[in-house]
């Protein structure tokens, strides 16, 4: 398991569009749980990469409510994500969400 993850620290501006209660929630949750966010990488062999990439859907309905992203071994760029940046080194799986779900994830894929 490695942590080599740079978490974004730039700031830039962030337009919430919707009813004025969705906004509200929205906006409730990211000053509330942004700062919870972890990032955990998790490096794969070959066979285990392509078995998860074959049964995503069920290996994300598994570990819900933790996110997942996944390096494919044709992918020349780095992970994707909204609050994170995680450069491109090798097949992995990267969770993300708040701690419990993080640790909760990584149990049921062990």
């Amino acid at each position: 398991m490695t942590d080599f993850v740079f978490q974004i620290n730039e700031t830039s501006p962030l337009y919430v569009f919707g009813l004025g209660s969705d906004v509200v929630k929205v906006c409730q949750i990211l000053q509330n749980d942004l700062d919870k966010l972890l990032l955990r990488t998790l490096s794969l062999n070959k066979e285990v990469c392509k078995f998860t990439l074959d049964n995503i859907k069920e290996v994300k309905s598994l570990i819900d409510p933790c996110e997942i992203r996944i390096r494919r071994t044709k992918e020349k760029g780095d992970i994707k994500h909204p609050f994170f940046f995680v450069p491109n080194t090798s097949q992995e799986i990267c969770l993300i969400g708040s701690e419990e779900e993080v640790k909760s994830g990584e149990k049921k894929l062990s």
